[in-house]
């Protein structure tokens, strides 16, 4: 069974890679070595707690729970486990190298422990987070779905603020804006584009959605950033966060329009476009070329709209 299971995953992500292409393989590869790398200067609990939040999101939000159950329904919590334990590596070997063993502890009793953890339907909606523009549903849904992983990083961003680690701060701000940003550049609904009036209407309305939004989700994180030393300069820094993950999250519902089958160049524009925002937002120079690809990606959604309204 593990055998079979194992084999399962390994052909995914070998097709997966094989799908997406070199570029794209090489790119989050350099994604994941970056982050590595910044975690490996902070403390060792923020990688603990990174995880924790990693895992604790992807246990309450598998797709694969059903195929899983059905098919393995006397070990599925088994085959959990070799999921988060293998998730685990890159965090276990950032410890390895600070010889922080009673985290590396902590990381393995998490990963026993989160399956064991009961997935009941609930009576009740889950709570999103509070202030956000009505109407925007796809961030009340972004939120409802990463409300425990946005809490942790909050936490973090926290600690950051309290101990005076800049980069901490920075790690958690840009974490958030590309796990939302994820969620924002879901498979859209064609259905949904036949409740605008116009093309420009609809683009109106994202950009409100964006900046107002925005505000909301990063404003807890932008004050820790402005809390690790306060000045007109870190001020500044932040203003430039604000202004590049509202562009971001702006782009990001554009690609929605423009790429709405979600191919392959998506995900390659996704990553892109990620990019974009942490060049911009920590050299503001940049953000100029932000507005360009926003400016260009808004006429480029404004003629998707039409065209599936004609």
């Amino acid at each position: 069974m593990l055998n079979q299971y194992i084999k399962l995953r390994l052909k995914t992500i070998y097709r997966l890679c094989k799908a997406i292409g070199f570029f794209a393989c090489a790119v989050i590869l350099t994604l994941f070595v970056t982050l590595v790398l910044a975690l490996s200067r902070n403390p060792p609990y923020m990688t603990a707690l990174l995880y924790a939040a990693v895992i604790i999101t992807l246990h309450f939000s598998r797709p694969d729970a059903t195929f899983l159950q059905t098919y393995f329904p006397t070990s599925f919590k088994r085959l959990y486990i070799v999921d988060y334990l293998t998730i685990a590596v890159p965090f276990i070997g950032i410890l390895l190298t600070s010889k922080d063993f009673p985290y590396i502890g902590i990381i393995l009793l998490l990963a026993f422990a989160i399956p064991l953890i009961p997935k009941k339907q609930l009576p009740f909606q889950l709570p999103t987070m509070p202030f956000l523009s009505d109407g925007s549903y796809v961030y009340q849904r972004a939120g409802r779905l990463l409300l425990p992983f946005y809490a942790i990083s909050l936490l973090v961003a926290a600690i950051g603020a309290y101990i005076g680690n800049n980069n901490l701060v920075i790690v958690a701000n840009i974490t958030i804006a590309a796990t939302f940003g994820i969620m924002l550049c879901l498979k859209i609904n064609r259905q949904y584009i036949f409740n605008y009036v116009r093309a420009s209407h609809a683009i109106k309305l994202k950009c409100k959605h964006a900046f107002a939004n925005t505000s909301i989700i990063m404003m807890p994180i932008l004050v820790c950033l402005l809390l690790v030393s306060p000045s007109w300069l870190q001020m500044g820094i932040c203003l430039s966060f604000y202004i590049n993950c509202s562009m971001l999250f702006l782009q990001l519902e554009m690609l929605r329009f423009i790429c709405p089958e979600q191919d392959l160049s998506a995900l390659i524009a996704y990553i892109v476009l990620t990019c974009l925002f942490v060049l911009s937002a920590m050299v503001p120079i940049f953000t100029f070329a932000s507005l360009s690809v926003t400016v260009i990606m808004a006429f480029r959604a404004h003629s998707s709209i039409n065209k599936m309204l004609c």
